[in-house]
């Protein structure tokens, strides 16, 4: 996790969600500094890290992490042969902090990227949703 917070520049954990821990339910939603406060009573960087040593020691955690770019993502999305896919699992409600690719994956595609932004047209998102997923599968 270091090398991806400053691989992106950032000066903290604010970028990471916990989704699901057992040790503390409480945490399930925060993010790192958050957690570190509430553990901690602060949440500076080393406290932060403390943080993180500590739910791994405890069994674990589960986060997400709010690290694309959206000029990126926007540019991924132009290329023709680009799928638009999720790998979020289904989710139990109540039970933890899905991702948002569990849930919002296709209506942010079709909502922002189409609707919003006219980055792709209707029909060719909703192509790239369904048949080349469709033509990979085998039962």
């Amino acid at each position: 996790m270091a090398k991806m917070r400053e691989r992106q520049g950032r000066t903290d954990y604010a970028y990471a969600v916990i989704a699901l821990t057992v040790m503390n339910p409480e945490l399930n939603g925060k993010t790192i500094p958050e957690a570190a406060q509430l553990l901690m009573g602060k949440d500076t960087l080393n406290d932060q890290i403390e943080t993180i040593l500590d739910l791994e020691a405890r069994g674990g955690a589960s986060a997400i992490f709010h690290s694309m770019n959206e000029e990126d993502l926007q540019a991924l999305l132009k290329h023709p042969l680009t799928m638009i896919a999720s790998d979020g699992g289904p989710r139990f409600l109540g039970e933890d902090v899905p991702h948002p690719r569990s849930y919002d994956n296709n209506a942010r595609v079709l909502g922002c990227y189409v609707r919003e932004l006219k980055l792709l047209m209707l029909e060719e998102a909703i192509r790239r949703m369904t048949t080349p997923k469709a033509s990979r599968t085998s039962l």
